[in-house]
């Protein structure tokens, strides 16, 4: 920035080239005109006004106030860190001794022959008879495939039933209360529940591997129904109604406006319906089993959730249900990942 003021022998002009200057925002009314070549400024403890010879591409040093101001910031953004780590410290202290040690443990009693007392390292057959060569692993793997298969179905029409009692449906507030009664019992009262309708009415059904998986698929997400679609109601709710009213005069149906315009602005609340879903079916429904059918017939509603317990706790293999749990845990993880990289990619990108 070049400033012409008054003195002696000086052109009285100012150079209207503050406005270009990438230091304009230091020309407080207080400062004084100057003559060309010099920099005059009458308040040094506020601010240092740049010389003809700084570049634009040079900082422009900052004293005083402006200086002291930025140094408490910094001071609170570190003091403010330093509460927060002080604070946490405790809570990762519990997560690491409730969660990293015992998995840390499961990973070592997976490689041995563990009976509760004594532990024998046998490498990695625990590991192959869990995928391989176990009673059952074939069906058993079948029967995880299922219920991670039909999650994304169960998903896809809780998002079009919530679409539709967003849109008006008559009875919206009643269904929604409808729909979320299944939550409140537990997984065991719903597998008794299931149990006792089928010994009533279809008791052929529980001694079919094929019927009582499906009846144990359809009473899980039963259960988790009405709180996927409150989900989804919820983030509808945060939509604009006029992207309907726009896309009913450009010509596009409902069908095409949920799922084309719609649906992609959904994407995060079907992405957190998805995940959370697929972790309880992996995880969460031991009780719903063990009510329904105890895992039967045969291994025929048996999951590796449910054969972690038959190994550890009935046939007295700890090894062998470390080894499954851990095989549990690396398999939910990577479903789920399927879904959490393109979430999180897209919290990045926005």
């Amino acid at each position: 920035m070049i400033l012409t003021g008054f003195g002696p022998g000086a052109g009285y002009r100012r150079r209207a080239r503050i406005a270009a200057c990438p230091c304009r925002s230091l020309a407080y009314p207080w400062q004084q005109l100057r003559p060309e070549g010099g920099a005059v400024n009458s308040r040094p403890e506020q601010v240092t006004v740049a010389s003809p010879s700084m570049t634009a591409g040079q900082p422009v040093a900052l004293t005083g106030r402006t200086g002291e101001r930025r140094r408490r910031r910094s001071g609170l953004v570190r003091s403010k860190a330093r509460a927060g780590l002080i604070i946490t410290a405790p809570v990762m202290v519990l997560i690491g001794l409730l969660v990293l040690v015992p998995v840390i443990q499961a990973i070592y009693y997976s490689f041995t022959n563990w009976n509760g007392l004594t532990a024998t390292s046998v490498g990695f057959s625990n590991f192959a008879s869990s995928i391989f060569s176990g009673p059952g692993v074939g069906q058993i793997l079948l029967n995880n495939l299922v219920f991670i298969v039909s999650v994304p179905i169960a998903v896809g029409i809780e998002y079009c039933l919530a679409y539709a009692l967003w849109t008006g449906v008559p009875g919206r507030t009643a269904l929604r209360i409808i729909y979320f009664v299944p939550v409140i019992f537990s997984w065991a009262i719903v597998g008794i529940l299931f149990r006792t309708m089928l010994l009533q009415f279809a008791p052929d059904w529980l001694a079919n591997p094929v019927t009582s998986l499906v009846v144990l698929v359809v009473a899980f997400h039963w259960t988790t129904f009405g709180v996927n679609v409150l989900i989804m109601f919820a983030g509808l709710s945060t939509m604009d109604r006029n992207l309907i009213e726009a896309a009913s005069i450009d010509g596009a149906g409902q069908v095409k406006t949920m799922l084309r315009i719609v649906g992609p602005l959904m994407l995060p609340f079907i992405d957190f319906a998805l995940i959370t879903t697929l972790i309880l079916s992996l995880t969460s429904i031991f009780g719903l089993i063990y009510a329904f059918n105890f895992g039967g017939p045969g291994y025929g509603t048996t999951t590796m959730e449910f054969n972690l317990y038959e190994d550890g706790f009935t046939n007295g293999n700890f090894g062998l249900a470390a080894a499954t749990g851990i095989l549990l845990m690396v398999v939910t993880m990577l479903v789920s990942l399927i879904r959490v990289i393109p979430t999180v990619r897209r919290f990045r990108a926005s």
